[in-house]
């Protein structure tokens, strides 16, 4: 039931959303008051047409190009709030993290193609985007199962999509967990976690929920003497 509900929620985003350009005037949400839950998002991006190409090499890779992105990436929280704002492209990319070990998954799907060829999950890796010419590039890998928040993707998952297509929207799984290294200037003590990251109205990038990663390290290095800063090591890979 509850998969239903949400798919029922992603429609009205994704009819809301494609081949819309989402203006500073449009979509907004006022920022809840506290974290004592974590909202688990999913993010979209839609464009105009895009193609995938095949790496030579690298098997189930391609580089994905996406033409007349929209300037807006839209995101949603499914559960324990509806909630539903907007964040520009590149403060986007640099905020959720497209790092190679710990690469974000997404699913892409079609509009008009095929039922056999309008669906895929992938990871999400070394985006590269103009924005003067409003095109977006990634390398992707295939994934072979959808899980978490794109579980409701699994029924319609394909093998592959045709190699150019139209009006193709991008929904991309929430912030991951990441591992922290705690330090006193050059002396390494330890690491903590994985400790789950949410994504932040006010400044637009996945940091720690409900939890302060330095007070996290002091109390489990005592040798920190209180002094302890963390920096992020990696993330488990999402599921």
């Amino acid at each position: 039931m509850r998969n239903n509900c949400l798919l029922t929620w992603i429609a009205t985003i994704f009819v809301l959303v494609l081949g819309t350009t989402i203006t500073a005037s449009g979509l907004f949400a006022e920022e809840p008051k506290g974290k004592a839950e974590k909202n688990f998002f999913m993010f979209v991006q839609n464009a105009k047409s895009g193609e995938l190409k095949s790496v030579e090499g690298k098997k189930d890779t391609y580089v994905l190009t996406l033409y007349e992105v929209s300037p807006q990436v839209v995101y949603f929280s499914d559960r324990p709030q509806r909630i539903v704002g907007h964040v520009e492209v590149a403060k986007f990319l640099k905020g959720l993290g497209f790092g190679e070990k710990n690469p974000p998954n997404a699913a892409i799907q079609l509009l008009e193609a095929n039922e056999q060829q309008d669906t895929i999950v992938v990871e999400l890796i070394k985006p590269h985007y103009d924005e003067a010419k409003r095109t977006l590039r990634y390398e992707v890998k295939i994934l072979k199962e959808a899980k978490k928040g794109l579980a409701v993707f699994t029924e319609k998952k394909d093998s592959k999509l045709p190699t150019k297509f139209n009006d193709v929207s991008l929904f991309i799984d929430d912030c991951p967990d990441f591992f922290y290294n705690c330090t006193t200037g050059d002396t390494q003590h330890g690491n903590i976690g994985p400790i789950g990251t949410c994504w932040s109205w006010s400044d637009f990038d996945c940091e720690p929920c409900n939890v302060d990663p330095n007070a996290l390290c002091n109390s489990t290095y005592p040798s920190c003497n209180g002094n302890c800063q963390t920096s992020v090591v990696s993330g488990p890979a999402r599921e």
